[in-house]
């Protein structure tokens, strides 16, 4: 649970940093009574945040008087909810397919060496056969 909260507070932090943004934006050049509220404003709404995200990670970490009936549904809930595949990025799936076609590579390799070519057969035919007559076979 904790971890959800964190993850929420994240993303409220986000929001309030496009916000601060944006009223920065705001606030034309030369405005000094403008920029001074603006920066009251900012520091109010971090503040607010900041007390709030607070509030929540304690309330989170108390140990609460456990309810039965809510344990038991939180247990349910824990047991009915099947672990989500995420889907697979277009990253992933590019890494994944240049693996397996790395793959298919070394095992393509790896049967055309155990694989003896014709040509290479007869090479070591008549290598025996020259071989066996004293002679030997040189390449020009």
């Amino acid at each position: 649970m904790s971890e959800v909260l964190r993850e929420r507070q994240k993303k409220e932090l986000k929001e309030l940093q496009a916000k601060i943004q944006a009223i920065k934006k705001a606030v034309p050049k030369g405005d000094k009574k403008a920029k001074k509220r603006s920066a009251e404003e900012i520091a109010q709404l971090q503040k607010d945040l900041s007390d709030r995200h607070d509030k929540e990670l304690a309330a989170c970490t108390e140990p609460a008087a456990p309810d039965s009936s809510a344990t038991a549904q939180l247990q349910e809930l824990k047991l009915s909810d099947e672990p989500t595949t995420k889907k697979p990025s277009k990253a992933e799936k590019r890494r994944e397919a240049k693996a397996a076609a790395e793959q298919r590579k070394l095992e393509d390799i790896s049967t055309l060496e155990l694989d003896t070519t014709a040509r290479a057969q007869e090479h070591a035919k008549l290598l025996e056969l020259v071989s066996a007559l004293g002679l030997r076979i040189q390449d020009i």
